[in-house]
């Protein structure tokens, strides 16, 4: 009877496999993902959270620039989007402070959101300038030095000669 019963089992086996049926099961383990992990298009493990090919969803793809964060496609922490691109609105000298905010003047930068001259310098008519040695804006914007004068440490003083 033992022989009967091994039989009918090896029989049934391959009777399933014939019809694929425990091919497709085996095929299904093999394509899992590990925890956390989401199968897409039958190939791909995602982190719909982080993956920007994957965001949210199987097939939603972010757009160039931008992240996949917490299955939202944007700009990472500090960033903000501005003409589809994520920029660091605190040091971006097209952006400075918010979008489209231009540092344009001459010798100006961005820092921390505000747009700025290098040390010791006054933006005066669209310009920086140096306030120690400038004779329109002598220590401060538009203190024009009286002729017969020039800008020297912050103060209009005689020429020497």
């Amino acid at each position: 009877m033992k022989k009967i019963h091994v039989t009918c089992i090896i029989l049934s086996v391959l009777t399933l496999l014939s019809f694929g049926i425990i091919g497709s099961l085996a095929a299904d383990q093999t394509a899992s993902c590990p925890k956390g992990m989401t199968l897409c298009n039958g190939t791909h493990c995602a982190d719909l959270k982080n993956d920007e090919a994957a965001c949210g969803s199987c097939g939603k793809v972010c757009p160039a620039g931008l992240s996949c964060i917490n299955g939202t496609c944007g700009c990472v922490e500090d960033d903000v989007l501005c003409d589809g691109k994520c920029v660091d609105i605190k040091y971006d000298g097209s952006n400075c402070g918010k979008c489209g905010n231009s540092c344009s003047g001459e010798g100006q930068f961005c820092n921390d959101g505000s747009c700025a001259c290098g040390s010791g310098n006054l933006f005066c008519n669209g310009t920086c300038i140096d306030k120690n040695f400038d004779d329109n804006n002598c220590g401060k914007c538009g203190n024009v030095c009286p002729s017969g004068t020039t800008c020297s440490s912050l103060g209009c003083t005689p020429y020497s000669g």
